[in-house]
């Protein structure tokens, strides 16, 4: 994680990651609150409580799948093929 954004009134977290999430890739995302006080070191809602430490916990993972599709030409013939400029 190389950024973080709250939203309080949204009550969403974003996290900025150095490396992107694939589609398909198993995503997970854990919490631990830095310090056993209220402060402004941890997430937290309006109010100033700290949002409380969870384990790994497994997320929807909503990346598009950007894999190009592929034509089949020659072999398989239950596919769809290209017969000159038609597609067959």
């Amino acid at each position: 994680v190389t950024h973080v954004s709250v939203e309080a009134q949204a009550k969403t977290v974003t996290l900025t990651l150095s490396t992107a999430v694939s589609h398909g890739q198993s995503v997970t995302v854990a919490y631990a609150d830095p310090t056993t006080g209220n402060d402004a070191n941890a997430i937290q809602d309006t109010a100033g409580n700290d949002a409380a430490s969870f384990a790994a916990t497994a997320v929807s993972n909503n990346t598009p799948d950007t894999t190009p599709p592929q034509l089949i030409t020659t072999g398989d013939t239950t596919r769809p093929q290209v017969n000159g400029d038609q597609l067959v």
